[in-house]
């Protein structure tokens, strides 16, 4: 257990299940029971979207890519994505596309300006996605949206 500040303590466990955290004021000691969960691996996402067809309106208004614990009960905890690389595929980039490494979440200038190039039935691939949180580094698996 770890002292955190006044009244705040971090507990380290080891795996699911149940706990009993022991409790003392100095006069009374009460045991508690909590319930014990491993974190998820977070999920990619770009907006409420994991992928798939969106338009492509919706997806120019987008700021970036965000990594959501998906269902998971327990408040205060999260990972942060820290870079990815973005694919941009169309008329807009008949030769090669358009290839963009983002450093934090939020699309940067370069990526931004490769997006709003794209027009109907342009793809996007967001690949090579980390993301960092309370169980370390993670790589998420790549995300693709189609433009209509």
């Amino acid at each position: 257990m770890n002292k955190l500040g006044p009244g705040k303590f971090e507990a380290i466990v080891e795996r699911p299940g149940q706990a009993t955290i022991t409790v003392s004021d100095g006069k009374t000691t009460t045991p508690f029971q909590f319930r014990v969960k491993t974190i998820p691996d977070p999920v990619a996402k770009v907006g409420n979207s994991k992928g798939g067809r969106i338009s492509l309106n919706e997806f120019k208004a987008l700021p970036g890519v965000r990594a959501d614990l998906e269902n998971f009960v327990f408040e205060n905890l999260k990972y942060n994505v820290i870079s990815y690389t973005v694919i941009c595929q169309g008329k807009a980039f008949p030769e090669k596309p358009g290839v963009t490494q983002v450093s934090g979440a939020a699309f940067d200038s370069q990526t931004r300006a490769n997006i709003e190039k794209l027009g109907p039935n342009s793809s996007v691939m967001i690949d090579l996605i980390k993301a960092n949180g309370p169980g370390g580094q993670v790589t998420l698996p790549a995300i693709v949206f189609y433009l209509y």
